[in-house]
């Protein structure tokens, strides 16, 4: 059974060749890799085309334009000769080299639609920005996530990704998958370094992201739960506003409030991501990455939102 590897790439020269070699290093010898770049300006597409020299199993596609991920996966999904289709990110690295193994297992079964397994993410790094980027991201090191794999048949069945997505990409397309109703199988666990921020700046492209590609996935799925969620997300930005014109204006009362957040923001950062006290220089600085993470997201969102409503003045005029 044949397994096709789906990876969108992008400017991605520091991170693509381990991602590559950790799937080279895999067990399981039936499988493709296939890179689908948007227009890398750097060294990205000289090194995969190396590997594709090298290796019959790799293919190298381009995206033009450029539209973004879900696009590129759509792209890899139309070229792919596989049965079984997974979708990574350019800088995962798998730790586990029977990973793909423990994802066709199930898929022997001719009925298995979806294949979910749980996922240990993996901290390999000793960059503070990185280590702050994982804790906010996925929390404790013991944390586990769930991934799914996918029969071709039913994602030619739902139309691929909608590339119309940004945020939310990948639970619009769980959500159509599920509707489906198709018979589920799970893998064995498996262990996976994901993806990190290396500069500060990926840190601020990264939430601006979020907050542009947001409005299009609330706007196709308007539920309460995620209306909840966007105004929960800007409850820290009042804090802080408040805290500081608390400072600015009422010394005492600014102090109060100050002490406050700080208590409220530790307590979130030992509790709810679980991080130990022999990260102290993490447990300092996450509490403020965190909030302003949500303030670069609503500047992102704020700008998708007044592009979205010029747009629709100017063609109501």
């Amino acid at each position: 059974m044949k397994i096709s590897v789906i990876i969108p790439s992008y400017n991605e020269e520091a991170v693509v060749q381990d991602c590559l070699n950790s799937f080279l290093a895999q067990d399981y010898g039936d499988y493709e890799l296939i890179i689908v770049d948007g227009g890398s300006t750097d060294r990205t597409v000289i090194i995969i085309e190396k590997y594709v020299r090298n290796y019959q199993n790799i293919k190298l596609l381009f995206e033009r334009p450029r539209v973004g991920p879900a696009n590129a996966r759509n792209i890899g999904l139309k070229a792919s000769n596989g049965d079984v289709i997974i979708f990574k990110d350019v800088d995962t690295v798998i730790e586990d080299f029977q990973y793909l193994r423990k994802i066709a297992e199930p898929f022997y079964d001719r009925e298995v639609e979806v294949v979910y397994s749980k996922v240990q993410p993996i901290l390999k790094t000793d960059k503070l920005l990185e280590k702050i980027g994982f804790y906010m991201q996925y929390g404790n090191k013991k944390a586990e996530l769930k991934e799914a794999a996918f029969r071709k048949r039913i994602l030619d069945k739902v139309g691929g990704y909608d590339a119309t997505l940004g945020f939310g990409d990948d639970l619009d397309l769980s959500k159509r998958v599920t509707a489906l109703a198709p018979k589920v199988g799970y893998a064995k666990p498996v262990r996976v370094c994901y993806p990190r921020v290396r500069s500060f700046n990926e840190f601020i492209n990264r939430y601006l992201w979020y907050g542009r590609t947001s409005l299009d996935y609330i706007r196709k799925y308007p539920s309460r739960t995620s209306v909840l969620q966007l105004i929960l997300s800007f409850v820290p930005i009042i804090i802080v506003t408040v805290v500081l014109y608390g400072m600015i204006y009422h010394t005492i009362y600014g102090l109060i409030c100050a002490s406050g957040m700080l208590v409220c923001l530790y307590g979130w950062t030992f509790f709810r991501k679980q991080i130990t006290i022999k990260e102290a220089h993490v447990v300092l600085l996450l509490p403020f990455f965190w909030v302003l993470s949500k303030v670069i997201f609503w500047i992102g969102f704020a700008q998708r939102f007044i592009l979205k409503t010029r747009g629709n003045f100017m063609r109501g005029r």
